[in-house]
């Protein structure tokens, strides 16, 4: 999420000793909506595994087919990389996906406030921030936080 994907893959390997590498078995891509969440995309995740993701590894394993997995790729945990953040030192868009990555998991400290819920701010629409807090971000965009939903 924090990256800004447009889509999150997935798959099913047999896995060896080494981080996403061993035997690829079956694999997709789900398309990721700018406003999904964790909790979101895991949904998304069991779709595709209950509308015969699964039931292809499985065949696949059974027939011998597959594709070895050389070159993994290893995204650092963000458990303690972003406890407290500057939006003012990052765009916007990070900071709108870090709170998105992050909701599930406990929300992010601004100016020693925990959040949990990131939206773009709409001047026009102020009158529904009134339990957020306005931040500017590094490229002049603001973001509204609150522990709550907006």
């Amino acid at each position: 999420l924090i990256n800004n994907e447009q889509s999150i893959g997935l798959c099913i390997h047999r896995i060896n000793h080494q981080i996403d590498q061993g035997t690829l078995l079956s694999s997709t891509e789900i398309p990721r909506d700018m406003n999904d969440n964790q909790i979101d995309i895991d949904k998304k995740f069991e779709t595709v595994i209950e509308a015969g993701l699964f039931n292809e590894a499985l065949s696949n394993y059974t027939n011998g087919v597959s594709h070895e997995l050389t070159a993994g790729k290893y995204h650092e945990s963000l458990i303690s990389k972003f406890k407290e953040i500057r939006p003012a030192e990052h765009n916007s868009t990070f900071v709108f996906n870090l709170f998105k990555s992050q909701s599930t998991f406990g929300g992010v400290s601004v100016a020693g406030t925990l959040f949990t819920q990131c939206h773009f701010y709409n001047e026009a629409m102020d009158s529904h921030y009134a339990d957020g807090k306005v931040f500017s971000c590094l490229d002049g965009k603001k973001v509204i936080l609150s522990s709550v939903g907006i």
